[in-house]
């Protein structure tokens, strides 16, 4: 595992981490590709620290001194963890399916964390002689950690595990003060959603103790998640970097190919883990991180991630949208089919959330208007420069009418348009690149009146598709 690269770590100012969306805008770009990365705030922001209530590691920033409310003592003792999951592991050499049991009984924090103790699921104990097999160089605290991991991947199948996941609730939800980074007000895209969907626009608690696993898998609907470690042992990271996407699902389809014949969603089960050096063997990078209290983990859409909690700890995790969120991903986004928890979304609220909301956009300085304005911009649709631009209707099979702008530099586009030369095979039905050249081709159907667009997925190309909707 020593030679897993490790995934990017920001430090941000206290005056950067004032506004989110702006933040985690501006490291996108450095991180996005990696599949996660790691926020570290800065000590003069902090939430609550609940570690006392429970004798266990808090964040590093906590004041040593400060001491909790009854009103929060009173909410995290009174946290019910209603059918905790019992996870089993099948297989070997690398390659595993985790088995989910729910188990039909209720305990408090403290009744889970005694309940692991008593029945000997906790990290085993680190030898001298796994501390000699480590590097000189490292930390006694990574050594540690780094003996654990080890062991996890050891004995993986050997016994198993109980997590209190997926529990509808928030540590956060007291500290109305924290106006920012907090995730129980998270000032998102999601906010414009109206109906409660748990875990996605409302956080989720995460009780984990040793071995407690999160298996392969991206978010659902390929949003963006945030995950903030409350107290306890570290959580374990690894992620794929998104330009391998493609090649990890072919691997796994290849190694689950029946599953895959039943739902082309599988990976989004969760219920696949394979092991770092595995996949590193079949030419697939992995990057990992460690994640302790205090700190933040975000996820990046086509980001591949799982991982596994160290011990006993509390984290907190909700999924969020940037701009770029709906018009890249959102409308591509594909859910399973054959569960009947699997997440979704109506593609025509996705399309709400756009054109209500007041979103300004910035694409090499242009600033792009309301989509509910749409056909008063005067801008070309393609370049999104403005000035004199020629505009067209264009009615395809249904009642769609789209309408375009193309300025002069893009004319034959226009003229392309006009002679009807599409190809739903190569081109990007809006700016005619090949499919090499323009990135996958997303099909983007149009329910309502029966009609699919292909398109390259940016920004500029989805204003061209539904500029008359």
């Amino acid at each position: 595992m020593d030679r897993l690269k490790d995934a990017p770590i920001f430090r941000p100012t206290f005056e950067e981490f004032q506004n989110f969306n702006e933040y985690v805008n501006k490291i996108k770009e450095d991180a996005q590709d990696y599949g996660i990365c790691k926020i570290i705030p800065p000590k003069n922001w902090s939430t609550t620290d609940y570690s006392k209530c429970f004798m266990c590691p808090g964040p590093n920033n906590a004041s040593p001194n400060s001491s909790i409310s009854k009103e929060c003592t009173a909410f995290v003792k009174n946290i019910s963890i209603k059918s905790p999951i019992e996870q089993q592991f099948i297989g070997s050499n690398g390659i595993y399916r985790v088995i989910n049991i729910e188990k039909k009984v209720r305990y408090s924090i403290d009744q889970l964390q005694r309940y692991c103790e008593s029945t000997g699921k906790t990290p085993p104990n680190v030898t001298e002689r796994m501390y000699n097999k480590l590097k000189p160089d490292t930390s006694k605290q990574e050594s540690y950690y780094n003996c654990l991991e080890s062991a996890y991947w050891k004995s993986l199948s050997n016994n198993s595990s109980i997590y209190g996941a997926d529990l509808d609730a928030s540590l956060m939800v007291l500290d109305q003060s924290l106006s920012q980074w907090n995730l129980s007000k998270l000032d998102d895209q999601l906010k414009c959603l109206t109906n409660k969907i748990p875990g996605v626009n409302t956080p989720y608690l995460y009780f984990g103790t040793w071995k407690a696993t999160f298996a392969w898998h991206v978010e659902d609907l390929d949003l963006y998640s945030i995950n903030y470690m409350h107290f306890g042992e570290p959580k374990q990271w690894y992620a794929i970097p998104r330009a391998f996407k493609r090649r990890f699902e072919e691997l796994m389809k290849n190694i689950f190919s029946r599953d895959f014949q039943v739902c082309p969603e599988f990976l989004r089960h969760k219920s696949v883990l394979v092991s770092p050096i595995f996949l590193r063997k079949n030419g697939i990078p992995v990057v990992r991180m460690r994640h302790y209290p205090g700190e933040f983990m975000i996820t990046f859409p086509y980001g591949y991630h799982a991982g596994f909690n160290y011990g006993f700890n509390a984290a907190e995790a909700i999924n969020f949208a940037l701009e770029d969120w709906v018009t890249n991903y959102g409308l591509a986004a594909r859910s399973c089919k054959c569960r009947p928890d699997s997440v979704k979304m109506d593609k025509e609220k996705l399309l709400e959330m756009i054109q209500v909301g007041n979103i300004d956009k910035r694409r090499n300085g242009i600033v792009t208007l309301k989509l509910n304005a749409v056909n008063d911009r005067k801008y070309c649709d393609i370049c999104l420069k403005p000035g004199d631009v020629r505009r067209i209707q264009r009615k395809k099979p249904g009642t769609l009418v789209l309408r375009q702008g193309f300025c002069i530099a893009h004319d034959s586009c226009l003229s392309s348009l006009e002679k009807g030369e599409i190809s739903y095979d190569k081109k990007c039905e809006i700016c005619w690149n090949d499919r090499q050249n323009s990135g996958i081709l997303t099909p983007y159907e149009k329910s309502l009146v029966g009609i699919t667009i292909n398109s390259c997925g940016g920004f500029k190309h989805w204003n061209c598709v539904e500029n008359n909707v």
